[in-house]
C-alpha cells in the first residue's frame, strides 16, 4: 500500500496568528515541525509495511539468448526459501493480467519467492516475436529457476511453476521430477497442431496457419498483431502436453473457466483434465469454479466487484496450493 499524506484544505501557517495578518514564528516553527514529524511517520509505515516483509525488484536476467526482464519477489531476509517461476500466456507478459504483483506479494508472505519473466518478443523483452518459440520458452524457463537457486538462494529442491494459457502449456512439457509443485490455469495442452486452437478453431485454419509459416519461415497474425515463426508452429506440433503431464509426480493444480471456450475446446480442457486425473501425485482441479470468469481470469461481466471476486479466487486458491505443497 502506498500512503499519502492528505494536503491541508484553506490552512496556511500565516494565518497561524489572529493579530493584523501577522506571522507568528513560534506557531510556524510548530507547523513545520509537524509536517515534518508526519512526513518521518509516513517513511516509516512504508517501509514496515512493505519493505520489510516483502522485496519486490524489477531486473533482468541470464539467459540463454540475453537478458531476460523478470519481476522478483521475495521474502525479506529469508534464506533456503521455495520459490515460483510465473510464466504468461500468448502475446502476455510478466504483469499476468494483473495477477503476479497480488500473488507474488501473497506468496513471499508465507515465506515463498517467485520470479515472473517476459518470454521473447513479449512485455519488455528486445527480442523480436518471431523468437517465442516453445524450445526459447523452455530455456527460459531453465534460466530463471537458475537464477532464483544460485543468485537469490532459492532451494532447489523446493521450485514450483505457473503458467496461463500458452505458459501452462510451455510449464506442462517443462515438467521434471525436480519441479516440486505445478500450478496451471488454462493450459492450451491439446497435442500437436490442435494446440494452435487459440489462432484458428477449424482443423483446416490451423493447417493453413502451419503451411503458411513453414513455407514463409514466418507468417503475420493481424488479428494479434504479432509475426510467428517456422519453429513456432513446427515446435507446438511436435508437441504432446498431456503425456507429460501423465509421468509427473508432483502435486498439480489446475483450473479451466467458462471463458475458455473462446479460445480453448472442450475437446483440449477434457483431455488435460484426464491426463492431470491420471498423474501420480496430488490433484486440486478448480475446473467449474470459475463459471464467471474469463480465460484470463477475470470477471466476464466486466463489473470490477466481480473482478476482484474472481482475481482473489485464484490467486488465494493458488496461493494455499504452493504453501501447502513447496
Amino acid at each position: 500500500m502506498y500512503l499519502k499524506a492528505k494536503k491541508p484544505t484553506n490552512f496556511s501557517p500565516f494565518q497561524l496568528h489572529p493579530k493584523k495578518g501577522g506571522i507568528c514564528m513560534k506557531h510556524l516553527r510548530s507547523f513545520f515541525a509537524v509536517l515534518l514529524a508526519a512526513a518521518v511517520c509516513a517513511a516509516v509505515v512504508l517501509f514496515s509495511g512493505c519493505g520489510a516483509s516483502v522485496q519486490v525488484q524489477q531486473l533482468t536476467i541470464p539467459g540463454e539468448r540475453g537478458s531476460i526482464h523478470a519481476t522478483l519477489t521475495t521474502p525479506a531476509n529469508a534464506e533456503n526459501m521455495p520459490a515460483v517461476v510465473i510464466c504468461h500466456g500468448f502475446t502476455g507478459n510478466r504483469q499476468l493480467d494483473g495477477h503476479a504483483k497480488p500473488l507474488a506479494k501473497t506468496l513471499a508472505q508465507h515465506g515463498i519467492a517467485s520470479i515472473a519473466i517476459d518470454f521473447a518478443g513479449s512485455g519488455e523483452s528486445e527480442e523480436p516475436f518471431t523468437a517465442y518459440t516453445p524450445a526459447n520458452m523452455r530455456d527460459d524457463i531453465t534460466s530463471a529457476i537458475t537464477y532464483l537457486t544460485d543468485t537469490v538462494g532459492a532451494d532447489p529442491e523446493r521450485i514450483g511453476l505457473l503458467g496461463h494459457s500458452m505458459g501452462g502449456r510451455a510449464v506442462s512439457v517443462y515438467l521434471k521430477d525436480s519441479i516440486k509443485a505445478t500450478a496451471l490455469w488454462a493450459p492450451a495442452d491439446n497435442t500437436g497442431l490442435d494446440g494452435l486452437e487459440f489462432l484458428d478453431h477449424s482443423a483446416e485454419g490451423r493447417q493453413a496457419i502451419y503451411d503458411g509459416a513453414i513455407q514463409n519461415g514466418v507468417l503475420d497474425l493481424p488479428k494479434w498483431g504479432v509475426t510467428i515463426s517456422a519453429d513456432f508452429v513446427q515446435q507446438v506440433a511436435d508437441q504432446d502436453p498431456t503425456a507429460s503431464l501423465r509421468t509427473y509426480n508432483g502435486p498439480l493444480l489446475l483450473a479451466y473457466t467458462a471463458g475458455d471456450a473462446e479460445l480453448l475446446s472442450q475437446t483440449t480442457i477434457d483431455l488435460t483434465r484426464q491426463a492431470a486425473a491420471e498423474h501420480s501425485g496430488p490433484l486440486v482441479d478448480l475446473t467449474g469454479q470459475y463459471e464467471d470468469a474469463t480465460h484470463n481470469f477475470t470477471a466476464a461481466s466486466g463489473k470490477k466487484i466481480d473482478d476482484f471476486s474472481v482475481r482473489r479466487r485464484i490467486e488465494s486458491a493458488t496461493a494455499e496450493f504452493f504453501e501447502e505443497y513447496l
